[in-house]
């Protein structure tokens, strides 16, 4: 009996949102909503689907500004623009070598917890990702304009050795250092 009671409230409630996907929360919030969902999947897998609409309609609605838990989100914290300029161009400056978070958050006299959340909602990605993003850039740009084996471009780019550089290249770009570098110089030229 207790089944049928929640298949008919969530009948009830999928056919409420189906029209617009207009966000009817029952009580409990987001997570009756998926609980609900999870519970009818068995039986009326079109009530489920509609459920996790209004799941994905709830969170769309909050438009960050609330979590899911429907608390208010925290602010995103991000570096003033003369410490992402003063970070970024440290950063091209010692691709060479290893560069440590603390390193970086001494620079603009932060916390090496608050640099890196700071860090994140300035540049959109971690500052270890950052990093090796940057290493790729120079590689490739080394790759075009020397001969240098790979072996040497990599230790002169920061990677520990060229296995390194070719599976974050690869990561990157979708292919490995030597046909990139024979696919884009025989371009140039």
């Amino acid at each position: 009996m207790g089944s049928s009671l929640m298949f008919d409230s969530t009948n009830m409630l999928s056919q409420a949102v189906c029209a617009d996907f207009h966000p009817i929360t029952p009580p409990g919030g987001l997570a009756k909503l998926i609980t609900d969902a999870v519970d009818t999947l068995e039986y009326d897998r079109a009530s489920a689907i509609s459920l996790l609409r209004q799941a994905v309609a709830l969170l769309q609605s909050a438009g960050g500004t609330r979590n899911a838990a429907g608390a208010p989100a925290v602010h995103q914290s991000s570096l003033a623009p003369w410490q992402a300029k003063r970070v970024a161009s440290h950063i091209s400056a010692h691709l060479d070598r290893p560069i440590a978070l603390r390193e970086l958050a001494e620079i603009v006299r932060l916390s090496s917890s608050h640099f890196s959340r700071a860090f994140k909602g300035a540049f959109g990605q971690p500052p270890h990702t950052f990093i090796m993003s940057r290493r790729v850039d120079l590689a490739m740009k080394k790759m075009l304009n020397s001969q240098e084996p790979l072996s040497q471009i990599a230790l002169s780019c920061g990677f520990s050795d060229q296995a390194h550089l070719a599976r974050l290249f690869r990561r990157e770009t979708g292919s490995a250092p030597s046909q990139w570098r024979r696919a884009n110089q025989s371009a140039s030229d």
